[in-house]
């Protein structure tokens, strides 16, 4: 990149109105692929003879962007008049206090709009929220995505998809294996839970990654705008608690970060979560030297998915996101001890570091094994909405 790599790092705020400005002006950019697919996985839903309501909760920001592109998945879901409700968690507050209102709020709407089934995904704070609120309403409640375990109990969503199995009566799970760890557990309790089911339904996320595959060639587009070629780039993302909080473990990262760029010949593109970015401001008092990593600010969802598309590899502590990697056929280096897609580390498209960055050394071993090609049906071949749908309204 010819550009200053740290610019975005050095500057005091992320949300000066400049660039607010430019933030408005990148959604506006971005929002007409985003409807495409929105409006296209819609199709099937005009038919239906059911109400929908979408409730997106997300964090009402102060000093950064969400990381997520919050912004831009709001605006982009209000503008296909599908979305009635948005609540709001103030991130200032403390993740409980944050949950609490999430809930609060949540139990308001249900109480006014009185819905035969709540459906929640994943694995975050909202799903436990909504998974909360409709269990204390007594609203049937169905988890997608449900049974996935990475055995770490430190990790807030293992602790979160654990709670919000317990509480559903419909667990979607996007394949045998999951099925097979609810059943360790007891889940669901017939006795308990006469309505209960289990269904394999496949993986939503696969079926959003091939109605962007769709659009192979427009990743070229989003590169030319980051200064990127495609095969001459990484991409990492780093933001979860373990990595980010501990200054000794972000440093190591950063550090292996730029080994792997100095050794290899090819430039990082990082975007930079907001908390890790604050993080990462505190370190620069080191006087590290970090200028072979291209810190970028958070990428909405589909600059994202063209990033994996074009880079050689990828490195992340994202759950979501290293599933991604692997589907698009991108070498997946997770920095974390533990994974809740084992599968992928199993059949190795994706490698483990251990913890932090791990050795410089297996991961250049890692990337240069062949890569792995993942059998589609492994996630419900690009089905899994369907079958959700038609097991909702059977």
């Amino acid at each position: 990149p010819s550009h200053d790599t740290l610019s975005f790092l050095n500057n005091e705020k992320v949300n000066t109105e400049e660039e607010r400005k430019e933030f408005s002006q990148m959604i506006v950019k971005h929002k007409s692929r985003i409807n495409s697919l929105i409006q296209k996985a819609l199709e099937n839903y005009k038919s239906m003879k059911i109400k929908m309501r979408l409730y997106l909760t997300y964090e009402k920001l102060t000093e950064d962007f969400d990381g997520n592109n919050t912004p831009q998945r709001r605006d982009a879901v209000l503008a296909t008049k599908q979305i009635h409700t948005i609540t709001t968690a103030n991130r200032e507050k403390a993740i409980d206090e944050q949950i609490s209102e999430m809930i609060s709020n949540l139990k308001i709407q249900f109480t006014k709009e009185r819905p035969d089934i709540v459906v929640v995904l994943g694995d975050t704070n909202s799903t436990l929220a909504g998974a909360k609120a409709a269990s204390q309403q007594g609203v049937l409640l169905a988890h997608l995505e449900a049974g996935l375990r990475s055995y770490d109990a430190s990790m807030p969503e293992e602790r979160n998809r654990v709670q919000v199995d317990q509480l559903s009566q419909w667990l979607f799970v996007p394949h045998n294996a999951a099925k097979e760890n609810l059943f360790k557990e007891g889940i669901p309790n017939p006795n308990q839970r006469p309505e209960s089911k289990v269904v394999v339904c496949g993986d939503v996320m696969l079926d959003a990654l091939l109605l962007i595959q769709e659009q192979k060639g427009k990743e070229l587009d989003i590169l030319k705008e980051l200064g990127l070629l495609p095969g001459n780039y990484y991409l990492a993302t780093v933001h979860r608690q373990a990595n980010t909080d501990n200054p000794k473990e972000l440093l190591g990262i950063l550090d292996g970060l730029q080994s792997l760029a100095g050794r290899s010949g090819f430039p990082v593109a990082f975007p930079v979560h907001p908390r890790t970015r604050n993080q990462i401001q505190a370190l620069q008092k080191s006087k590290k030297d970090w200028n072979k990593i291209l810190f970028l600010p958070p990428q909405d969802y589909l600059a994202t998915q063209h990033l994996i598309m074009g880079s050689l590899a990828v490195l992340t502590d994202s759950g979501g996101l290293q599933k991604e990697a692997c589907l698009h056929g991108k070498h997946t280096w997770v920095m974390r001890d533990r994974t809740e897609w084992n599968e992928l580390v199993d059949i190795g498209a994706s490698a483990l570091s251990g913890g932090g960055f791990g050795s410089l050394q297996e991961l250049f071993e890692f990337f240069h094994q062949p890569p792995v090609k993942i059998p589609l049906d492994w996630y419900g071949g690009g089905k899994a909405s369907s079958v959700f749908w038609n097991q909702l309204l059977d």
